[in-house]
């Protein structure tokens, strides 16, 4: 047996009755453009990030740049940028359900350390991932927002360490919150939302 035609038929099906998918899809390549880096837009599902689109304009892990792949939400930008909309017992119950499965050695491993990073993510309203996935892989995501403002998924940016040097993980952040703002108000969010054009 083997997956058919019909099966991506399917699947296509799905993807356009996600909001997030139709209108964040739209995006991903002025994000990529904006940037020179790679576009990344994500759902969170049973504890990981659910990659279902991206736009590619750099080598990097190929984790990030296949359709349906998923990745420890701890471990990544988006994720963290996902989890900490939900109330810390809630990401404690993710975690002890599927378990911490740490990818590099700058992984988070502790509920002290990932509490304390998710309070400053949503704080700041963006994610970073400092090698956490992959350690030769940074990336700075943001939170997209529905209509009742709760988080519905995210985007990011992501590329090898030697295109994105501490200096330009200082200026992503600002890019990538303005796309995941243009996003957020197609989706209903009636918060702030900054221009991109």
């Amino acid at each position: 047996y083997h997956v058919g035609l019909p099966a991506i038929e399917l699947a296509g099906v799905v993807l356009n009755q996600l909001g997030v998918w139709v209108h964040g899809a739209v995006y991903l390549e002025d994000l990529a453009d904006a940037t020179q880096l790679n576009a990344n837009l994500s759902v969170l599902y049973n504890g990981d990030v659910l990659h279902i689109a991206f736009a590619v304009r750099c080598s990097t892990n190929q984790t990030y740049t296949v359709y349906g792949r998923r990745s420890p939400a701890h471990c990544t930008a988006m994720g963290k940028a996902m989890l900490s909309d939900l109330p810390f017992y809630e990401v404690r119950q993710i975690i002890k359900r599927y378990g911490w499965r740490p990818r590099t050695p700058n992984s988070i491993g502790n509920f002290d350390k990932l509490k304390e990073e998710l309070a400053q993510v949503k704080e700041q309203g963006y994610a970073c991932d400092w090698g956490e996935f992959s350690l030769d892989t940074r990336c700075v995501g943001a939170p997209i927002r529905g209509r009742l403002a709760k988080t519905v998924g995210a985007i990011s940016v992501s590329g090898p360490s030697n295109l994105i040097s501490d200096e330009r993980m200082e200026e992503l952040p600002s890019i990538v919150r303005k796309y995941a703002g243009i996003i957020s108000h197609h989706l209903g969010y009636n918060g702030l939302v900054h221009s991109v054009r």
